[in-house]
């Protein structure tokens, strides 16, 4: 429906585009009689036709070109956290919102035993497609504690064997309490591992009023990923 509507806007455009740009001609080469007034609005209009029609062109350029970057990262990924005491695990979603024009990450972190002790999302992120990376600045909370977390973040993400399909990835982290934040203090780095989610894995994540199987699956996968329990 919205490519149909696009498809009549851009038709209409060049309609009018295209009637603007030949009176203007004729008028200025003498085969029609049209006053100077008139042909100055005439030429003026045109111009406003084209800058019209270029920006609108780069903006959805842009747009489209930064969303097919986004398309092969997006998705659901494990997130294996590497604390220096405990390990814990975080379902992570990757997504391009197009009505903000910015990519949008989101994930609850739980232990080895499937219970979700905090929830965070990206303030703001960057996408370097060429190397498959992601920088964030985010922002979460763990349930029992009253202090919020913030940190910036780092994701690189690794492509199958001559495909353009990412499954794997690694990177890091730095946290501390919203109120202490001293982000450059090593202790507080910590590296992750990443595993794309499968369809079934999505599918019970998303179950609601499920938490056993839910629990069950994130033990399991928090084991085979690299978690000891």
């Amino acid at each position: 429906m919205k490519k149909a509507i696009s498809g009549i806007a851009i038709s209409l455009y060049l309609l009018l585009f295209t009637a603007t740009g030949i009176i203007t001609l004729l008028g200025i080469i003498d085969k029609i009689s049209i006053k100077d007034e008139y042909l100055d609005k005439l030429f003026v209009l045109l111009i406003c036709e084209v800058s019209v029609g270029v920006t609108t062109l780069f903006k959805t350029s842009v747009i489209d070109l930064f969303k097919n970057d986004t398309d092969i990262i997006s998705g659901y990924w494990w997130e294996i956290i590497k604390y220096q005491q405990e390990d814990a695990i975080s379902f992570v979603e990757i997504k391009y919102l197009l009505n903000k024009n910015k990519l949008d990450l989101r994930g609850d972190t739980y232990n080895e035993k499937g219970y979700r002790y905090s929830k965070w999302s990206a303030i703001s992120a960057s996408l370097d497609p060429r190397d498959c990376e992601i920088y964030y600045w985010w922002k979460g909370d763990k349930e029992k504690e009253k202090s919020d977390y913030r940190g910036i973040g780092y994701f690189h993400f690794h492509k199958v064997p001559n495909t353009n399909k990412l499954n794997k990835g690694d990177g890091w982290f730095i946290s501390d309490e919203v109120n202490t934040f001293q982000a450059l203090k090593a202790k507080t780095i910590q590296k992750v591992d990443l595993h794309r989610a499968s369809a079934e894995d999505i599918k019970i994540m998303q179950l609601e009023d499920h938490e056993t199987k839910k629990k069950n699956l994130i033990s399991v996968t928090y084991s085979k990923l690299g978690g000891v329990v």
